[in-house]
């Protein structure tokens, strides 16, 4: 093996996952790009499965590092890996994930071809050993993020910065300090938001492709939202600014006594609401036996808010601490930054965000207003790609207004 210094490092976080991890090993062997441009680091965190034994005696055809340590999250494994990288660029790569052949030299080009970004690989699920309902379900919504990121002219957020399979030079992500080791999820959501504040263009590639075979069941998702309810409080507390799009806030305005009874166990009776969650769990299995699809659907839903205001409790003691929290005013939100004539053409528009990035923008065609792209919390600055997407999109009608008051040709062009 060569002693030159390679280009990539792959970080694998993994805990008591021996067989999946083996099996994501295995795949980076059959990389199109030669091992001598890339090393993995495995960081082993509180392993007792035999993991260690396991990297021990495996014969990978590249550099393979192994660094252990006790169980600290994913978080600080990840960082504990990048710390030890040696290559300009870093792929996270979770223990769960089937490599493509090509999934290693599809990030690099894709770093080659848009310099300080931060890019995000597909890994679409592969459940085959869970029949069933929550497969569907899982299935669907992996399926319709990535479906989001494909739109050309889609406009990021940071809860769309999945960890899993991402990529970032070692640069940049030391000048970032890497993951929030505090949180125990939605760390790379909080990466993602620091991404945001620095305006580093954020970039999907379907071609850096790798399988997802994650173990996850319906208990396992529901042990998750409560790290989620958790998780959120942090982030709010972390990036004020945020705090409107959590979904607490989402879930606190519906109306009903159904809601009410979910909080009211969830913060002031929760052994008797831990008691009857765990009860109906078993409830779920006989609904989806009658399929009974529709109820089966509701009352997974309701178990899931139910242990997400379990996970919010453990920081906000009490949905008035919840409502205070909410209400907190984050950094003030202004009107547009900039102002965009279409009169003046298209491209000359982009170029004005591309140069500005700016956080919201004002729409003219002439005197006419067509109408303003408002900020958006968590989400990227503006970019001049994001401008036709918004315009066909969210603005049309506006704007086939402007135009016929204005007696303009169609602002698109030939385009």
């Amino acid at each position: 093996m060569t002693s030159t210094r390679p280009s990539v490092s792959v970080v694998i976080p993994t805990h008591n996952r021996r067989l999946s991890l083996a099996l994501t090993l295995d795949s980076i062997g059959r990389q199109t790009v030669s091992p001598e441009i890339f090393e993995v680091i495995v960081i082993a965190d509180g392993c007792q499965d035999g993991t260690q034994e396991m990297l021990s005696q495996y014969r990978a055809g590249y550099r393979l590092a192994i660094i252990s340590q006790a169980g600290l999250g994913s978080s600080a494994a990840r960082n504990a890996g990048a710390a030890q990288a040696t290559g300009e660029l870093i792929i996270f790569l979770d223990d769960d994930i089937r490599a493509s052949p090509g999934l290693i030299e599809s990030h690099f080009k894709a770093h080659q071809k848009n310099p300080d970004s931060a890019v995000i690989g597909y890994y679409p699920p592969r459940s085959d050993d869970q029949p069933g309902l929550f497969r569907i379900a899982l299935y669907t919504w992996w399926e319709k993020m990535f479906d989001q990121m494909r739109q050309a002219g889609h406009r990021f957020s940071c809860t769309e910065i999945l960890s899993g399979n991402f990529s970032i030079s070692a640069e940049t992500f030391r000048r970032l300090n890497g993951f929030d080791p505090a949180l125990e999820v939605h760390e790379d959501y909080e990466f993602g938001m620091r991404l945001i504040k620095e305006n580093i263009p954020i970039i999907f590639e379907p071609e850096a492709l790798g399988y997802h075979y994650q173990a996850t069941d319906i208990k396992g998702s529901l042990s998750r939202k409560f790290q989620e309810g958790k998780a959120d409080v942090i982030l709010g507390r972390l990036h004020p600014e945020l705090r409107s799009t959590l979904l607490m806030c989402k879930l606190i305005q519906f109306p009903g006594l159904y809601n009410s009874l979910l909080l009211t166990l969830a913060f002031h009776l929760a052994f008797l609401g831990d008691v009857m969650a765990k009860m109906l769990y078993v409830g779920l299995g006989v609904l989806e036996w009658l399929r009974l699809r529709w109820f089966w659907r509701r009352l997974l839903d309701g178990l899931m808010a139910y242990w997400y205001w379990r996970g919010v409790a453990r920081h906000l003691r009490s949905l008035d601490e919840v409502k205070r929290y909410l209400e907190e005013p984050g950094p003030p939100q202004t009107g547009p930054d900039i102002d965009l004539d279409l009169a003046e053409g298209l491209e000359a528009a982009e170029q004005l965000l591309d140069r500005a990035r700016p956080t919201c923008a004002a729409i003219h065609y002439g005197p006419h207003l067509v109408g303003w792209i408002p900020p958006r919390p968590g989400a990227e600055c503006l970019r001049g790609v994001h401008l036709r997407r918004i315009l066909a999109v969210e603005l049309l009608p506006a704007l086939r207004r402007a135009l016929i008051q204005a007696g303009a040709a169609d602002v698109f062009g030939s385009k």
